[in-house]
């Protein structure tokens, strides 16, 4: 699903209560969008939640994204996940 789509599909789920993250790699997309809570990856896309079979990483990536439902205090979020330490 493109970008844009998600990231409007999330602020509309947000504004009847159901609180979302996107995980997504278009950077310029999601600074223009504006959903509430963005884990911006650097990866390829189609690989955002990571490498098949790679459970370890993919486990990190969701974690990671979840865990900006507790922490983001303030609308757009958006936080960059790097391998090293997540």
């Amino acid at each position: 699903m493109c970008h844009q789509s998600v990231g409007l599909y999330a602020r509309y789920l947000e504004s009847e209560g159901i609180a979302t993250v996107v995980i997504g790699a278009l950077k310029p997309m999601l600074e223009t969008v504006k959903p509430p809570r963005v884990l911006w990856i650097r990866a390829a896309l189609g690989k955002l939640v990571g490498n098949p079979h790679d459970t370890n990483e993919q486990m990190n990536r969701v974690k990671k994204a979840l865990n900006l439902l507790e922490t983001a205090t303030y609308g757009g979020t958006l936080v960059s996940y790097s391998d090293k330490g997540n």
